[in-house]
């Protein structure tokens, strides 16, 4: 990863809408940071230019509050799909 606060970034597809994807991420960070600092980094500019029409809709973000270590389990098979 690129930036030290994000430990974990993952891409899911949605099976019944094709073309519709979605992600989760987990910063070591709080939202304020995040918002305030990385979303203002230089590369989201041409990133958003450039992912703009092919949008069918409007972006959706949705913030989450970990509830945890001890609910986090994964097992590295689960990885290969």
């Amino acid at each position: 990863f690129a930036t030290p606060e994000c430990v974990y970034f993952e891409v899911f597809k949605d099976p019944e809408n094709p073309g519709t994807l979605s992600w989760v991420e987990n910063w070591n960070a709080s939202v304020e940071w995040f918002m305030k600092t990385h979303l203002a980094k230089e590369y989201y500019k041409p990133y958003l230019e450039a992912t703009m029409p092919m949008m069918i809709k409007e972006r959706e973000f949705k913030i989450s509050k970990r509830m945890g270590p001890e609910l986090v389990a994964s097992k590295p098979e689960s990885l290969l799909e």
